[in-house]
């Protein structure tokens, strides 16, 4: 088999190679650690009532939402998102490469050690590392996801993973090639320092890994609550940890059509840097969020229309034929903000 036609048979299966590979939160377990999760969240919200399997099933899989064509939708966007990833995976593999080599050179021009400063990786930066990680991961996720939201161009292609009108868990992969591109080389940008940084200290084959690994941190989060963002499941957290962690009740709120809720809650699973930039808004008890956008992209379920319609669209942002939604919605807001 030659080598073009191996790297088309590995690209077709892709999709399934996703659910089974730690390295992507599809990761099939996680699926399974979700079911528990949520399973558990109904049990203990009817503590003291009866409870039956079928109930239980119901409100995990209810067939409104399953049988919905926008979930139909989802899993198209799905296969051909996978497609997308596979293809750019050399070249965002590459970019991450030569930028953490290109500010470790700067590391060692600016001090004049070439060569490794210390033989092994004390405990410390080990704990320490994955706190950093974690942070810079989460301000390359908030930054890219802000500028999908307030620049006009970059909307019409976001959009797509917003005209969901019901979500699951396959809702995450919801989104156009572009997103797909965007969001890990921002997010590549902002951990490489830290990377960079280790490589000069230690070496890069210095063990920082001892802890945690970035495989962990995604089986953990979307074993319980990360696949829940995207779903009918409501779960929220007090004020305080409001302000700390991004929990399915605030990315239920990113979603609402409600304008007061339009550009909040951009994290991933912080919400620290929602708060620390004025973007947070903390769920409510009894809370009713309605999903999707007043777009014509939501009354289509075609795999051809959410593919090509941001082109056409961002093309009329770009030539002035189209009025700017999310610039317009962006500045109205903050006119109303500066005049107050």
């Amino acid at each position: 088999m030659t080598g073009v036609l191996i790297y088309f048979r590995d690209m077709l299966w892709h999709p399934v190679a996703m659910l089974l590979d730690s390295q992507y939160q599809t990761f099939w377990p996680t699926y399974i650690g979700t079911a528990f999760f949520a399973a558990g969240v109904y049990m203990w919200k009817r503590r003291g009532k009866p409870l039956r399997l079928r109930a239980i099933f119901r409100y995990l899989f209810p067939k409104k939402i399953f049988r919905h064509p926008s979930t139909a939708l989802d899993l198209k966007l799905y296969i051909a998102g996978a497609f997308f990833i596979f293809l750019q995976a050399g070249l965002l593999l590459s970019f991450s490469t030569y930028l953490n080599g290109w500010q470790e050179h700067i590391l060692i021009w600016m001090s004049g050690y070439p060569e490794p400063l210390l033989d092994t990786v004390p405990v410390w930066y080990k704990i320490l590392f994955p706190v950093i990680f974690v942070l810079l991961f989460e301000l390359g996720y908030w930054l890219t996801h802000y500028w999908m939201h307030v620049i006009p161009v970059l909307w019409e292609y976001h959009k797509v993973h917003h005209s969901a009108v019901v979500m699951t868990p396959l809702t995450e992969l919801r989104q156009h090639p572009l997103e797909l591109l965007l969001f890990p080389f921002v997010i590549a940008t902002t951990v490489s320092p830290l990377y960079a940084l280790t490589f000069w200290l230690f070496g890069e084959n210095a063990e920082i890994y001892y802890f945690w690994s970035f495989p962990f941190f995604l089986i953990v989060t979307f074993s319980t609550i990360g696949h829940l963002r995207h779903s009918h499941v409501k779960i929220g957290a007090n004020k305080f940890w409001s302000c700390v962690i991004q929990t399915p009740a605030h990315h239920h709120i990113h979603h609402s059509m409600e304008p007061k809720h339009f550009n909040k809650n951009m994290g991933f699973c912080l919400a620290i840097w929602d708060w620390m930039f004025g973007t947070l808004s903390i769920p409510q008890k009894g809370q009713k969020i309605e999903f999707g956008i007043e777009d014509d992209l939501k009354e289509s379920y075609s795999l051809r229309d959410h593919m090509i319609e941001p082109i056409k669209q961002s093309y009329r942002v770009l030539t002035n034929r189209k009025k700017p939604f999310a610039a317009s919605l962006f500045l109205s807001q903050h006119k109303k903000k500066t005049d107050g």
